[in-house]
């Protein structure tokens, strides 16, 4: 059986079938502790083996947050058989006009602007949908757990008070997660399809550099404020927002308990 909480919390869980499936919590907040075994963040899992699908069930995983269009959800169907956990399905590009999907500037800055300026409203559904989660572990995944995903989780570290250095520290960990077997699949589907090689490709797929986040975080701050009053202008309620700290937070002020001391183990063993 493992444990949800890694040691430094940027450690993938060794889930078959996956690269980048990850306890999204342990951290500082502003008010106490981001929990562990709450929050998880993950790639694909259309891979998935039966022995991860037992792995998931040990990690107590009860809702899963699919933040895929649908084409891809219908390529590549979600492989959570047994599991016992709800699917929510929140693409976070719902809604695009293809024409202006086209026709958009197809880097990782755009991208990130894109998500901020055009889909803001799918943002907060997926979050909305952590905040109402109670005492249900959460996995949020996309394709590579990267930009949908670590935008998500990104903000909603961020709303529950996390200092922003860890959760862009938590976001740049993907990379290297994804280095090896996951960027050279996804390489020979592309190329497959004739999309030639590049180096913005390359990037595209699987970088996660700490300073695009830092710039994107920079420009909510100018615009709005805190990651907390843009995801209130883009319609997220006082309540939920309280109920996401609530729910990802564990107050350290009266848990004697609440030391990295319960989660110092599992990076090792999740690697072994």
């Amino acid at each position: 059986m493992i444990t949800p909480a890694a040691a430094n919390g940027h450690s993938p869980i060794r889930v078959p079938g996956t690269y980048n499936l990850r306890d999204a919590g342990g951290y500082p907040a502003t008010d106490g502790q981001l929990r562990w075994g709450k929050l998880f963040r993950s790639d694909g899992l259309h891979r998935l083996t039966a022995e991860g699908q037992e792995m998931l069930r040990d990690l107590r995983i009860g809702l899963v947050v699919d933040l895929r269009d649908t084409s891809e959800q219908g390529r590549d169907p979600s492989r959570l058989d047994g599991v016992g956990a709800e699917v929510v399905n929140a693409p976070i590009f719902e809604g695009a006009d293809p024409q202006t999907m086209a026709t958009a500037d197809v880097t990782l800055a755009g991208i990130y602007d894109s998500i901020i300026d055009s889909f803001g409203a799918n943002v907060v559904r997926a979050i909305e949908l952590i905040a109402r989660s109670a005492d249900t572990p959460v996995l949020v995944h996309c394709t590579a757990g990267k930009d949908r995903t670590g935008l998500v989780i990104a903000l909603a570290q961020l709303a529950a008070g996390v200092s922003r250095r860890d959760v862009v520290a938590d976001y740049a960990a993907t990379e290297e997660n994804l280095r090896g077997e996951w960027v050279e699949t996804i390489r020979g589907q592309m190329l497959a399809h004739g999309i030639p090689d590049s180096a913005e490709l390359n990037t595209i797929m699987s970088a996660s550099p700490p300073e695009l986040l830092e710039t994107l975080l920079d420009r909510i701050d100018r615009e709005h404020g805190s990651a907390a009053e843009y995801l209130l202008a883009e319609g997220l309620s006082a309540d939920d927002l309280q109920a996401l700290r609530l729910t990802l937070i564990r107050d350290t002020t009266t848990d004697i308990s609440a030391t990295d001391n319960s989660a110092t183990d599992t990076s090792e063993e999740n690697a072994a």
